[in-house]
């Protein structure tokens, strides 16, 4: 059965339940604007088991905008069965740049 988690959120479960969450999850990031381009950074792990290490950067040029993306850290941590279906997902990342409007006091700073 396939389980996806977004940080402290109640798990979905089953197939169904997480394309619903994602779309809904999805169309909140979309209505507020926003694109994303993930910049993958590292994976860690073997087939089964692993870890994706990225910044999420968060594009949004309509509605007077700066055009400056908001970039958070992510991870997303995957576990598969032997025949390599993916059984859970657990995504974590900081959204409250995103909700906070124009603040980037949470967001990734590149040095």
């Amino acid at each position: 059965m396939l389980l996806d988690r977004l940080n402290y959120d109640e798990p979905m479960v089953g197939i169904d339940t997480v394309a619903t969450g994602l779309g809904a999850f999805w169309g909140s990031v979309t209505g507020m604007g926003y694109r994303l381009v993930h910049e993958p950074l590292n994976i860690y792990g073997d087939d089964n088991l692993f870890v994706l290490e990225a910044l999420n950067h968060y594009l949004r040029d309509a509605d007077g905008a700066d055009g400056r993306p908001i970039t958070v850290r992510a991870t997303a941590w995957t576990d598969r069965n032997r025949d390599g279906q993916v059984q859970s997902v657990r995504r974590h990342q900081d959204m409250s740049p995103l909700y906070n409007g124009s603040s980037r006091a949470a967001a990734v700073e590149r040095t």
